[in-house]
C-alpha cells in the first residue's frame, strides 16, 4: 500500500501538477526564483510614484519598443542579476495593447511567461510580459489562465505548464512595470537581441524582440 501511494505521489510530481496549497492559477503559489527578485515582484502599489505611459490610450508594441530602446541608453554597461529596481529606466508604468499569443507556467519561479504580439498570428516582434505568483497578481493571472483554458477546451493544444500557443489569438490590454531581464544578456543587446528567451512555436529562433519586459504585470484586460 505504501509503495503504491509513493508511486502515485511521484507520478503527480512528474506531471508538474500543482502541489498541495497551490491552486490552478498560482494565486496561492510563491516566487521560487532568484535573479532580480525584488524588482520582479514589485506590488502594484509601488507604481504610485512612477511615470505613466499608455494611459488613457494604450501604447502599441512599436511605441513600447521605441520607449524601451530610449531607456536602454540609461542603463549601465552591466546590470547585476541581484540589482534592485533601476530608477528612471524601470520606474515606468505602461499599458500596451496587443494580442495574446502564448503562455507558459515557468517551473523555476512560478511566473506566468506570456508572449504578446502586434498581430493575431504567430509573428516576430513579440514582447515577453510576466505575471508573478501570489495574491498581489491574482487578477491578471486568473484572466490569462482562464483565456488559455478556454482556448484549450475549444481548440486543443499543450497545457499551460508545457507551453500553450493560442489558436484564438485574442486582443488584450496589459498594464505593468518595465523591467530589463539582465539574466539573458548585456545591456548593449537590450533593443534587439532576445537572449534565447521565449516559446519558438513554428520558428527556428525565438520571435521575441529585445531583453525588456513588462514585469510584473499588474492588470490584464481582455478586449472585446
Amino acid at each position: 500500500m505504501k509503495r503504491a501511494l509513493l508511486c502515485i505521489i511521484i507520478g503527480i510530481l512528474g506531471m508538474g501538477m500543482p502541489l498541495a496549497g497551490q491552486d490552478e492559477t498560482g494565486c496561492d503559489s510563491e516566487f521560487t526564483g532568484h535573479d532580480r527578485a525584488k524588482a520582479k515582484n514589485r506590488p502594484p502599489s509601488t507604481g504610485a510614484g512612477y511615470d505613466v505611459m499608455g494611459a488613457p490610450t494604450p501604447l502599441t508594441l512599436d511605441e513600447l519598443f521605441k520607449l524601451t530602446c530610449e531607456l536602454n541608453d540609461q542603463l549601465d554597461d552591466v546590470v547585476s542579476r541581484t540589482a534592485d529596481t533601476i530608477p528612471g529606466a524601470e520606474t515606468v508604468k505602461v499599458t500596451v495593447r496587443a494580442y495574446l499569443l502564448a503562455v507558459r507556467w515557468e517551473k523555476d519561479d512560478n511566473d506566468l511567461h506570456v508572449q504578446i504580439g502586434p498581430e493575431p498570428k504567430w509573428t516576430t516582434g513579440q514582447l515577453v510580459v510576466e505575471i508573478p505568483a501570489g495574491q498581489d497578481f491574482c487578477g491578471p493571472r486568473t484572466a490569462v489562465y482562464n483565456a488559455v483554458a478556454d482556448d484549450i477546451e475549444n481548440n486543443g493544444g499543450n497545457s499551460i505548464r508545457k507551453g500553450h500557443i493560442m489558436r484564438d489569438k485574442i486582443p488584450v490590454e496589459v498594464t505593468g512595470f518595465l523591467f530589463f531581464d539582465a539574466s539573458h544578456g548585456a545591456t548593449a543587446d537590450g533593443c534587439d537581441k532576445n537572449g534565447g528567451r521565449g516559446i519558438k512555436g513554428t520558428f527556428t529562433d525565438s520571435p521575441v524582440r529585445g531583453l525588456w519586459e513588462i514585469h510584473p504585470v499588474i492588470d490584464v484586460k481582455l478586449v472585446e
